[in-house]
């Protein structure tokens, strides 16, 4: 399906932010990315640049929970899946020289004090650790276990992929996935 020009630029917009952050993912940026046209701007983000981060941050979350919830709708355990994240984000690391970090975590790390801005990654984290909760009261925790366990899971793996863009090393998410699934494989 062929994606239009304000889906190409949040799109591109979500690749910058993981690579650049916040303050360096700007319009000049984001149209020579995606190769759209300077008017798009206006016409797509009438609102400036906190409407396309929010719309890119948006866009980047859902593919993230997306991919947690069908493999959890396919019968992945919470342990698998920890590894489909760790996988999604070790390979950005692999493919971008480890200069793609996650667009959530670089929006929750800059923006942290704009209320809208915050909120879009706060929910978009929620959408996660929700997925992995409810895989983990499937598998026998206690409903506020689950939780702990998945917002534990959800900081190891930002924490991890921090860690291996700064050693230049996808090592700190390879050994996140290990002890997780260790940990996330007891039964309760």
């Amino acid at each position: 399906m062929a994606r239009g020009t304000r889906d190409k630029m949040v799109h591109s917009a979500a690749v910058l932010l993981r690579q650049h952050g916040v303050h360096g993912t700007s319009f000049g940026r984001v149209l020579e990315h995606s190769s759209a046209p300077r008017g798009s701007i206006s016409h797509h983000f009438p609102d400036g640049k906190d409407e396309m981060i929010r719309a890119a941050v948006n866009a980047a979350g859902q593919e993230i929970s997306r991919r947690l919830q069908v493999a959890a709708e396919r019968g992945a355990s919470a342990a698998g899946l920890v590894g489909a994240a760790c996988d999604y984000f070790g390979d950005g690391l692999d493919r971008s020289n480890h200069r793609a970090g996650c667009p959530i975590a670089a929006v929750a790390n800059e923006a942290f004090d704009h209320e809208t801005l915050r909120g879009s990654a706060e929910a978009v984290i929620g959408d996660w650790i929700t997925v992995l909760a409810h895989t983990l009261q499937s598998e026998g925790h206690a409903r506020d276990t689950a939780h702990e366990l998945a917002l534990l899971s959800v900081a190891a793996i930002e924490g991890a992929i921090m860690i291996a863009r700064v050693q230049q090393s996808r090592q700190p998410i390879d050994t996140t996935r290990k002890h997780l699934a260790t940990l996330l494989g007891r039964t309760p």
